[in-house]
Formats: C-alpha cells, sequence, structure tokens
C-alpha cells in the first residue's frame, strides 16, 4: 500500500494498493479494518508487478488508518479462477507517526 498525504493546496490524500496478478478484475477489492470498516478499492490498471488500485474515500480512509485501534488491516480480492477470496493482511503499525512525518 502507498499513501500520498494531502497537501496544502487543498488535495484529497491519495491511497493506492498493488494487487497480485491471478485476480477477478470486474470485482473490485475491499479494504477491511475491523468489522464494520469496508473501503473499495477500484482496480486501475495492471503493470508489470501486479494490479494498481485506489481507495474511494481516501480521507475517511486515512483518518481510520492513522487513530484506528487495530494493528492490521486485510484486502480482501476474489480469484480468477475459482472466484474464492485472496485476503491479504498488512500491519497498521507506525502508520500514524509515519504521516505526521510526511505532512511534514
Amino acid at each position: 500500500m502507498s499513501v500520498v498525504p494531502a497537501n496544502s493546496e487543498g488535495s484529497s490524500p491519495k491511497v493506492t494498493a498493488v494487487l497480485p496478478f491471478g485476480i477477478y478484475l470486474p470485482d473490485q477489492a475491499h479494504l477491511f479494518l475491523g468489522i464494520s470498516s469496508n473501503y473499495q478499492l477500484t482496480i486501475q490498471k495492471c503493470i508489470a508487478y501486479g494490479c494498481i488500485a485506489s481507495a474511494d474515500e481516501p480521507e475517511k480512509l486515512v483518518a481510520e488508518l492513522r487513530n484506528g485501534l487495530l494493528d492490521k488491516g486485510t484486502v480482501s480480492v476474489s480469484a480468477r479462477e475459482n472466484k474464492g477470496l485472496i485476503n491479504i493482511e498488512f500491519s497498521r503499525r507506525g502508520f500514524a507517526q509515519a504521516y505526521i512525518y510526511a505532512t511534514k
């Protein structure tokens, strides 16, 4: 995952994820932070090292990444072959501190 903070000119933050090959492209990816937090990731394009997806609600997602209580999140995508789910866990540790540093 990559997060580009909002700048002083009023732009929104940008959240992107590189997803593995072998996913079912018509389905969207979903990012879960706990039981009730579900963010849609729209798949933009596939390039040499994976498929690029961007978050549909980046401001809300960044706020939850910064203030959330859980140490990890999960990105869930459908597999192309059997349409089963692929769950990719990631750590949120250090995100709040890194985000503050990046916005200075």
